[in-house]
């Protein structure tokens, strides 16, 4: 295997990597700004 192959796969390899820690990051925001609101929605306005 050539040196750029190998080079390619790594950069892929991370990117796949970057890719699915984004998604994580993402839902668990979600997540928390959807408990969040639920429970402003609880008390029926938000605390300051």
């Amino acid at each position: 295997m050539s040196f750029s192959g190998l080079l390619e796969c790594r950069i892929s390899l991370i990117f796949s990597l970057i890719n699915r820690l984004a998604i994580i990051a993402l839902s668990a925001v979600k997540s928390t700004i959807n408990g969040v609101s639920s429970r402003f929605l609880l008390f029926g306005f938000p605390i300051v």
